[in-house]
């Protein structure tokens, strides 16, 4: 949140709410989560509500400071729960294991070998953001069909009067790529400068571009 008022309210309280139903926990009202929201309160901070299965919600917060170099990113498979990955949850532990095999890279780029062609795994998402690219003119993201979860972000860049749309991308179509960004509520867009092993990209004028749809949806839900 931003000087007190939070990034895609609405959005969240939304997909909060699905989450509740799907797993069966009591939902507070939208008025009572609002509530739990720091108040009076300058510059950025990141805050995350966390809803017990009893519907209590816990607040954690910090000061926010955005990323600033382009990110590296370390492919890694997984084999996330086709039954949680697409929620919301504190069920991180696929998303740790990946981060452990980090070797000086951003962030891990998680990959599906399994029911796939193992030397052209299937692209999902990093451990904390969705992704576009730039391929063949076009811009794309990973389809909903495969096991990750789909970001606020992410939905709203798609819903944009914006030629961007979704497939199943794999290696080989990212071996195609011209750039490649990193998506999610907290930052929003941010440039992805190399996946180790794989491809390097020039993306700042994809993140500008996508940056510029996002804060336009911003604008036009007020």
């Amino acid at each position: 949140m931003e000087n007190g008022a939070p990034w895609f309210w609405e959005d969240h309280v939304t997909r909060l709410r699905e989450t509740a139903a799907a797993l069966g926990y009591r939902l507070p009202e939208p008025a009572d989560l609002y509530e739990a929201l720091p108040k009076a309160v300058g510059g950025t901070l990141k805050v995350r509500l966390t809803l017990d299965s009893d519907g209590a919600v816990q607040r954690e917060m910090e000061p926010y400071e955005s990323p600033q170099e382009p990110w590296s990113l370390r492919p890694v498979p997984i084999e996330p729960d086709p039954d949680i990955v697409r929620y919301k949850t504190t069920s991180r532990l696929w998303y740790d294991a990946a981060r452990l095999l980090l070797a000086g890279e951003d962030d891990a780029l998680l990959v599906l070998t399994r029911g796939h062609d193992g030397s052209d795994p299937l692209v999902l998402e990093t451990t904390i953001a969705n992704l576009f690219f730039e391929i063949d003119g076009e811009i794309v993201t990973p389809a909903e069909s495969a096991p990750f979860l789909p970001g606020i972000a992410r939905a709203r860049i798609l819903a944009a009067p914006f030629p961007a749309h979704e497939r199943e991308l794999t290696q080989v179509d990212v071996a195609r790529a011209n750039a490649c960004c990193a998506t999610n509520a907290v930052f929003g867009v941010h440039p992805v400068k190399a996946i180790s092993g794989w491809k390097s990209f020039d993306s700042d004028e994809l993140a500008r571009e996508l940056m510029d749809r996002l804060r336009s949806s911003m604008q036009e839900s007020v």
